[in-house]
């Protein structure tokens, strides 16, 4: 979740990290700006040496904390199917 910080001088947005997997979990960053690839959204985050990195924002979301690793992988079998088409 993105949430909006504002002052005199600036506004920007903090966002909390939630991907397990990331090994910024449960870090607040500072949201410098987003950046669209197609239907994907990325944060443009300011890391603390002042560098600029791209965050995929799901990682940010409730849902990322939810999300699990199994031992085999599960998809739906329409997936699958389309794996097959042609591109």
């Amino acid at each position: 979740m993105v949430q909006q910080l504002h002052n005199a001088r600036y506004q920007s947005d903090e966002a909390i990290i939630r991907y397990r997997f990331h090994p910024g979990r449960g870090e607040a960053v500072i949201v410098a700006g987003r950046d669209r690839h197609g239907d994907e959204v990325a944060l443009i985050i300011r890391q603390p040496d002042g560098t600029l990195v791209q965050l995929p924002i799901w990682m940010t979301e409730d849902r990322a904390v939810a999300m699990m690793v199994t031992e085999s992988p599960r998809l739906p079998l329409t997936n699958l199917r389309e794996l097959r088409l042609p591109v």
